[in-house]
This record gives structure tokens, C-alpha cells and sequence, in this order.
């Protein structure tokens, strides 16, 4: 069964897919990275600023070689006669190209139907195999590792972005703002979406906060109806000095294997303990 952490469609939040993290849900905060779509509507001097912000901010992560960041994500949601729930992630990625990462994260969940609960994940690639491991489970799994993943495609497989089928949409430069005592731009994004969809649908808006010298992602949050989701990097480097040894995968004592069969070809890895279906 996915974990779901709280996200609804009564709270105009898509359901938890499940992939290699279907513990974290979250993670929707970078469509900019690589899926966003820019069709824009009919632009004026704003719209045209504010696509060009979001362009340089998608080249600095497309062309990554090499990445080490630390991020928190904030979801919340209610749905109507319901208590708010809510799912605080913290997240490391480290990536060098062309297919070695190393992800962990730790998500904490409040105010749900069975209370309070932390879960830890951990996803590695040592270029040959890939590794998901959940500490509380005692149990990994591994699955054959592509030749390239680029570091867009990873954040992608770890269901990392917002708003991945907008269609067209509204984009303008807001007020600047400073974050950690950096200049940045403010894009808001409002989706252009089908007028038959129900409220809590249909008003989404986007909110990206991208650095004004080196267009890197500082923040971005989604609210939408009853629901949102905030994300902010604590730290970032697109430089970083990443040893292969870093992406070794050793099995700690008293863990075991899921020898769950490979989901079919196309499919996302099966997480540790999902059966697939």
C-alpha cells in the first residue's frame, strides 16, 4: 500500500504515486527542474522576464555534473470534517554524473488517522546497482542501475516536482525578495486548466524563488485548494567534491534482501515490501 501522507483530491493535491520513495509522497517541487511546461499564454514584459528567470534556473540543473544539496519539504492537507495532516521531509542528494547518487530521507508525519510516525529511506547508486533501503524495515532491495541518469531524471524518479501536466500557463515576475541574504526573483505560475474542474482544483498557485546571481532554486511552494506543499534548500552545491567511495552500498548486519520481483520493463523500482500489483 502507497504511503500517503495526507495528500488528497478534495484538497486539490494528486494522490501518493508509488516509486522508489512511496514513503515520502511529497517531493513536488521541481517540475522547473526539467518538466516544466513553458507554452506560455499570451505574455506581456513580466511574462517574458519571468519565463527567461525560469530558463536559466532549468539550465543550471539540466546540465549538472555533480550536486550535493540538503532540502525540507512541507506538505499539509485537510480534507473537509478532517483533521490538517502533515509530512515534514528532510532530504540529502548527492549526485555525480553520470549515473552515481545517493539519497536519504527522513519523513515525518503528523496528525494523520494513526498519529504521529518516522520513516527513513535511503537510495544508492554505485553506477552498477541500485539500492533502496529502509532502516526501520531492516530490508533493501536492489535493481540494475541505467548507464546515465542525469541528475533532472533522478530528482523525476524520486517524484521531485510541481504541477507535472499544467499545460499552458500564466507566469509573472513578482516583487523581489532576499533569502539568506540573497537578491532573488519571485515567479508566481498559475496554471491554465479546464473551467469543469471543481474549485479546490482549479486554484493552484505556484510559487518559485530562484537567486538572482547564480539562477539556483532557493524555495518554491504549491498551494492548492485545501492543501500545499513548500520547499526550501538549506544548502546547495553544484561543485562539489564527490569520491566514488561515497556510493557504496554496505549491507548492515541483520539486514535482509527483497527478492520481489522487477516491476515490468518502464515501471519505477519497487520499493522494499511493496508487492507489485
Amino acid at each position: 500500500m502507497p504511503y500517503r501522507p495526507g495528500a488528497s483530491n478534495e484538497a486539490g493535491m494528486k494522490p501518493v504515486s508509488q516509486g522508489v520513495f512511496p514513503h515520502l509522497n511529497l517531493l513536488k517541487f521541481a517540475a522547473a527542474l526539467s518538466i516544466l511546461p513553458l507554452a506560455m499564454c499570451p505574455r506581456s514584459a513580466s511574462a517574458d522576464q519571468a519565463q527567461d528567470v525560469m530558463k536559466r534556473m532549468q539550465s543550471v540543473y539540466v546540465g549538472a555534473r555533480a550536486f550535493d544539496g540538503e532540502a525540507t519539504i512541507t506538505q499539509t492537507s485537510v480534507a473537509p470534517g478532517k483533521k490538517q495532516e502533515k509530512s515534514v521531509t528532510s532530504l540529502h542528494v548527492r549526485y555525480r554524473g553520470p549515473n552515481l547518487f545517493l539519497v536519504n530521507a527522513i519523513s515525518k508525519m503528523s496528525g494523520g488517522p494513526k498519529g504521529s510516525s518516522t520513516t527513513e529511506t535511503i537510495a544508492t547508486s554505485d553506477g552498477k546497482q541500485v539500492y533502496i533501503y529502509l532502516p526501520g524495515k531492516k530490508v533493501y532491495v536492489r535493481r540494475p542501475c541505467p548507464p546515465a541518469c542525469p541528475l533532472t531524471a533522478l530528482f523525476q524518479l524520486l517524484r521531485v516536482y510541481f504541477l507535472s501536466d499544467t499545460g499552458k500557463a500564466h507566469v509573472t515576475l513578482a516583487a523581489p525578495t532576499t533569502v539568506g541574504g540573497r537578491s532573488a526573483y519571485v515567479v508566481l505560475l498559475k496554471p491554465v486548466l479546464p473551467p469543469n474542474l471543481p474549485p479546490a482544483l482549479r486554484n493552484i498557485l505556484v510559487r518559485f524563488v530562484v537567486d538572482k546571481q547564480d539562477y539556483t532554486l532557493l524555495q518554491a511552494s504549491q498551494v492548492a485548494g485545501l492543501g500545499s506543499v513548500s520547499f526550501a534548500f538549506e544548502k546547495q552545491s553544484l561543485r562539489p567534491n564527490l569520491s566514488g567511495v561515497q556510493f557504496a552500498f554496505h549491507v548492515p548486519p541483520g539486514v535482509k534482501e527483497d527478492r520481489t520481483p522487477p516491476m515490468p520493463t518502464g515501471m519505477p523500482p519497487t520499493a522494499p515490501g511493496a508487492r507489485p500489483r
